[in-house]
């Protein structure tokens, strides 16, 4: 009870001077908001990861063209053949199977007065297994078709939206780089990938249709490799890669026309980057926090100048020395208190703009963001609010009275 008449006590003197109250609690809000914002892009960060990890698989090995190059927005590489797939199957042991892909971004599509663009995915029966493949209505083609060079598509549910006005497009033609496709099945939402496309925007065809019929092209984008021993899974990959090297003459320093990636390989590298992100704004959080504390302790110590009298009345009238301590001190931690949930609102808010702004950059708001937050404000408030408490705790009550 005492602390909250306290903390009662705290709040009125913050209405009683607005523009200063501003200024002690700015630092805060600012630290808090950055705080809040950096969490809630670190755990979305990281369940969009643990997403793109179960599409993955951990029993399978990537291998894309152009080695460590990303190639998006229509760029391509040609450093991968179904003849290198066809080597990795034959040659690498405890190998379970290898399916080519061939990736097309920014192709046109369009459906008698609809267009858009659209990735499309060529791929063999055998991929569509693939959780990043699974059907919500339809059906998929299977070898016959493959052989055939069938012109039969999926399509991702954002380009059914677009070309198809969300209406049933099965059995209806669609035109994709001027080639028509039959529409046999819809695929399942899979939301942004890695590099901001959103995937579900995406046509998949039989990989054989998609390199003679519509890309016209002998090269694959990568070649996507099932282990039967996840114990081996790095052992393989460092085979592949020197199998691969041998057969594209690369010698030893030389740079990689391909590169080979893991799950666990890939959960390094985007943690890395994820946790580079976060350190810089915790740091940036906690540098206007530590500067807010700074203002907030040098307000309250000419507060306590001003406030010589009260103080004084409260010490002849029985209160102690501990009492104005922690009086004051417990007002400089309501005013991070009142700075941190102003904080977590304006964080909440910047970090949803983000996320609408940017949609590769999702966020997800948990207790332990709102835990660091309270915690970090009462900390701020302990810290720099000392000095000033046992100022004005130290104060004579006659001089004061005076």
């Amino acid at each position: 009870m005492r602390l909250l008449r306290l903390a009662a006590e705290g709040l009125t003197v913050l209405t009683r001077n607005r523009i200063r109250a501003l200024f002690m609690t700015i630092g805060t809000v600012l630290g808090i908001a950055s705080l809040t914002a950096v969490m809630a892009m670190n755990d979305g960060a990281r369940a969009q990861l643990e997403q793109h990890l179960n599409r993955f698989g951990a029993d399978k090995i990537r291998v894309h063209a152009g080695g460590g190059r990303m190639h998006h927005g229509g760029e391509r590489s040609s450093t991968l053949t179904l003849e290198d797939g066809k080597a990795v199957a034959l040659q690498v042991a405890g190998v379970e199977s290898v399916n080519a892909l061939l990736f097309i971004p920014e192709t046109d599509v369009r459906h008698e007065g609809s267009s858009s663009k659209a990735i499309v995915i060529g791929t063999s029966p055998e991929g569509l297994d693939s959780p990043m493949n699974e059907l919500d209505s339809g059906r998929g083609f299977d070898r016959t078709e493959a052989d055939e060079m069938a012109r039969v598509c999926l399509v991702g549910p954002a380009l059914q939206d677009k070309i198809f006005g969300g209406a049933d497009p099965m059995g209806e033609r669609l035109m994709v780089n001027q080639v028509a496709f039959t529409v046999i099945g819809i695929l399942k939402p899979q939301g942004m990938g890695f590099g901001g496309m959103n995937i579900d925007e995406r046509v998949v065809i039989p990989i054989s249709t998609a390199m003679r019929r519509v890309f016209r092209v002998e090269y694959v984008s990568a070649l996507e490799i099932a282990s039967n021993d996840r114990e081996r899974i790095e052992q393989q990959a460092e085979e592949i890669r020197k199998l691969l090297a041998e057969r594209h003459h690369i010698n030893a320093g030389e740079e990689e026309d391909f590169h080979v990636m893991t799950a666990s390989g890939m959960a390094e590298f985007r943690l890395a980057a994820v946790n580079k992100l976060s350190l810089l704004v915790g740091s940036l959080a906690l540098l206007c926090m530590l500067v807010g504390g700074a203002v907030m302790m040098n307000i309250l110590l000419v507060s306590v100048g001003e406030r010589t009298r009260e103080i004084g009345l409260r010490r002849s009238v029985g209160a102690s020395r501990n009492d104005i301590f922690v009086q004051f001190l417990t007002e400089s931690v309501v005013v991070n208190l009142v700075g941190m949930v102003a904080g977590i609102v304006l964080g909440f808010g910047v970090a949803l703009v983000l996320s609408t702004v940017l949609p590769e950059m999702p966020v997800v708001f948990s207790l332990k963001g709102a835990g660091m937050a309270v915690g970090f404000s009462v900390l701020v408030g302990l810290g720099f609010g000392t000095l000033p408490a046992r100022r004005a705790a130290r104060l004579s009550p006659v001089e004061a009275l005076r």
